[in-house]
């Protein structure tokens, strides 16, 4: 239900010899961290900051929005770090406990809060066409992106995969044909 169980990580050894050949390389500037979720690991996150602020470049990552707090956003900002991209998802809670996303409204509103005070834009993730959503949870939504106000905003349309529940229960149980 939205808790990670297991995560594999690339050593910071081989991420920072990576970053240091594409610097050499191609001279970048930027870059965006391809983790789902970086900020799994607190110590590693500000170990990374630690390795990565002598390069001054900017970067950004994705995370969720119940895995930060303001001792971590406060090293990934000063060590470059200008954007965080939440699987935000719905304003419904009713609909978080139906896709199994594990936070709260309450959590979105506070991490989103803690971005903001510590400088750092933010990207929500929203889902539309989640099972059995209504008028009344898009509403929910909407208040919601007014009240954390995103700097961006990524609106997709939910694709059930195989061997998810919203798959089982609304595309294999309801015999839908499924294209691959």
């Amino acid at each position: 239900q939205g808790v990670v169980k297991r995560v594999r990580y690339q050593s910071l050894d081989s991420v920072f010899a990576n970053i240091e050949n594409l610097v050499k390389t191609y001279k970048i500037d930027a870059f965006c961290v391809s983790d789902d979720t970086f900020t799994v690991s607190e110590e590693r996150v500000l170990e990374f900051c630690k390795r990565i602020k002598p390069f001054k470049l900017y970067w950004g990552a994705e995370t969720r929005v119940n895995l930060i707090n303001p001792k971590m956003l406060k090293a990934m900002r000063e060590s470059g770090c200008i954007q965080l991209d939440f699987g935000v998802e719905t304003g419904s809670p009713e609909m978080l406990k139906r896709v199994l996303k594990g936070i709260t409204i309450e959590q979105t509103i506070k991490a989103f809060q803690m971005c903001e005070e510590a400088g750092i834009r933010t990207l929500a993730n929203i889902l539309i066409n989640l099972p059995g959503e209504e008028e009344s949870h898009i509403k929910e939504t909407e208040n919601l992106l007014k009240t954390i106000r995103p700097t961006a905003i990524n609106v997709s349309i939910l694709k059930p995969y195989p061997a998810t529940p919203i798959f089982d229960e609304y595309v294999k149980m309801n015999h839908v044909e499924y294209i691959k």
